[in-house]
C-alpha cells in the first residue's frame, strides 16, 4: 500500500478561526456539547462571514499552489458528466399524457404534455410547467404535482432555495393559465384532490411571525386576489430571527395539520381537517379512487410504519363538518385562526406503529391495503370498514 501523502506545514492553508461557543444539549440525560450550533443560523451575519472566509481560504490555496486552472478543469469535467438528458415515464391525466424531462444541466425538470402517446407524439410534446423559464434565476423548484380526477386542473408546489416550505398554485389544463389561488405554508405534504375537483387537501404547520414566505409570482404576473403569503399563526418554540425567509429558519416544525382548500376562496379561510396527535408526527393525506374516503397516515420517524385514519367525504358527516366550520368562521369574524376549528371525524383503523399500511384501492367499504405486517417483503390485504355504529376508534388488524 502506498504511503499517504502529506502536505508540508508551510503549504497548509491558514484556516480561518471558528468561534467555540459553550452551547450544549441534554439528550436522554447526557450533556452533549455542540459548540458550533450558531453556524446553523445560516442567515446570521456571523455565519455569512464565516462562509465567505472559508471560500476565500480555499481559493487562496488553489492560487498559491498553482492549481487554480486545474480546479476549473475539474469543475468542467464534472459538469460534462452531469450533462445528459433525462426523460421520465408518461402518465395519462384527462386528455393529455404528461411526463418529466430534464435536458442537460437544466436546473429543474420540465413537465411536458401531449395528446399523442406515440413515439412521434411524445417527441413533439410541449412544456406545461417550466420553472426554468418562469424563474430564470434557478432557485425555484417544483416540489409537488397533483392532477384533479378529470385532469382539468393541476395543483403544483413551488419552493425557493431548497426550502421544505412550498406554496401551492393551480393551473388549468385547457389553456395553461394559473388560477388566483395561492396557498402558502405547506411543508412535508402531498396534495390530494376531491373527486369533483372543488378543492384539495394538503398538510401545513403554523407559520412563524418572524419568517416570511417568498413572493413567487412570475415577473409578468399581477398580484393575486386569493393569495396571502403573510404569517397566519404563532411560531413554535425556537423561531427564527426577524426577517428570515422561509427555509432559512432553524426552529423545529411541530404539530402538523391536514387542511382543506376550496378553490376560489382565500387561503385564510381554509379549514383544518385534522391535527397531529403528537408534535413530531408527519401526516400523509390521500383521497380514495371513488372520492368517498379521506385517508390520513400519521408517521413517526423514518421507519416504514404508520397509523391509518379514514374520514367520509360524502354524506352527513362531511356536510355537518362543513356547516360547523362555517359557524366557527362566522364566530371568529370571517376566518378561523390556524389550528382552530372543528376537525373532520376520522375512524382510527390502525392506531399503533407496528407496521406500514398504504391505500391501493377500494370497492365500497372494502379496502385493499399494502402492508408489511408479518411480511417483510410486503403483501396485499383486504379490510372491511366497520359501520360508524361500531365505534369511531375501532382498530382493525389487517389480514
Amino acid at each position: 500500500m502506498a504511503a499517504a501523502s502529506t502536505i508540508p506545514a508551510s503549504a497548509r492553508p491558514a484556516y480561518p478561526a471558528s468561534r467555540v461557543s459553550d452551547h450544549s444539549d441534554v439528550l436522554h440525560g447526557t450533556v452533549v456539547p455542540d459548540p458550533f450550533r450558531y453556524l446553523e443560523e445560516v442567515a446570521s451575519d456571523e455565519t455569512k462571514a464565516w462562509v465567505s472566509s472559508q471560500v476565500e481560504c480555499t481559493n487562496a490555496y488553489f492560487r498559491d499552489a498553482g492549481i487554480e486552472d486545474r480546479a476549473k478543469e475539474l469543475a468542467g469535467e464534472l459538469k460534462s458528466v452531469w450533462d445528459y438528458d433525462r426523460v421520465y415515464p408518461p402518465h395519462k391525466e384527462g386528455e393529455y399524457y404528461y411526463f418529466g424531462k430534464k435536458v442537460g444541466t437544466q436546473n429543474q425538470p420540465v413537465v411536458m404534455r401531449t395528446k399523442d402517446a406515440s413515439p412521434e407524439g411524445l417527441a413533439a410534446a410541449e412544456p406545461f410547467l417550466n420553472v426554468n423559464v418562469d424563474y430564470p434565476e434557478g432557485t425555484v423548484a417544483l416540489t409537488a404535482v397533483a392532477y384533479s380526477d378529470d385532469g382539468a386542473l393541476v395543483a403544483y408546489g413551488l419552493s425557493k432555495g431548497g426550502s421544505d416550505w412550498f406554496q401551492i398554485r393551480v393551473r388549468r389544463a385547457s389553456d395553461g393559465v394559473d388560477l388566483e389561488d395561492i396557498v402558502p405554508w405547506a411543508r412535508y405534504s402531498s396534495i390530494a384532490w376531491r373527486k369533483d375537483g372543488a378543492g384539495f387537501f394538503y398538510c401545513r404547520y403554523k407559520s412563524d411571525p418572524a419568517v416570511t414566505m417568498p413572493d413567487l409570482r412570475r415577473a409578468d404576473e399581477a398580484p393575486a386576489a386569493l393569495a396571502d403569503p403573510s404569517p397566519a399563526g404563532v411560531a413554535p418554540a425556537g423561531g427564527a430571527p426577524s426577517g428570515v425567509e422561509a427555509g432559512m429558519e432553524t426552529g423545529a416544525s411541530v404539530d402538523q395539520m391536514v387542511y382543506y382548500h376550496q378553490l376560489g376562496t382565500h387561503p385564510a379561510s381554509d379549514r383544518m381537517v385534522h391535527k397531529s396527535g403528537e408534535p413530531e408526527w408527519v401526516l400523509g393525506v390521500e383521497v380514495s379512487d371513488d372520492g368517498r374516503y379521506l385517508f390520513v397516515s400519521p408517521g413517526d420517524g423514518c421507519d416504514p410504519v404508520n397509523r391509518l385514519f379514514v374520514g367520509e367525504l360524502q354524506g352527513e358527516e362531511w356536510a355537518a363538518w362543513l356547516a360547523e366550520g362555517d359557524a366557527a368562521a362566522e364566530a371568529a369574524g370571517g376566518a378561523t385562526p390556524v389550528a382552530e376549528g372543528p376537525e373532520l371525524p376520522l375512524r382510527k383503523l390502525v392506531d399503533d406503529f407496528r407496521a406500514e399500511y398504504s391505500y391501493l384501492a377500494n370497492d365500497g367499504d372494502t379496502l385493499w391495503l399494502k402492508t408489511n405486517l408479518d411480511a417483510p417483503r410486503g403483501r396485499i390485504v383486504t379490510v372491511d370498514l366497520p359501520s360508524r355504529s361500531d365505534g369511531a376508534d375501532a382498530w382493525i388488524a389487517a389480514g
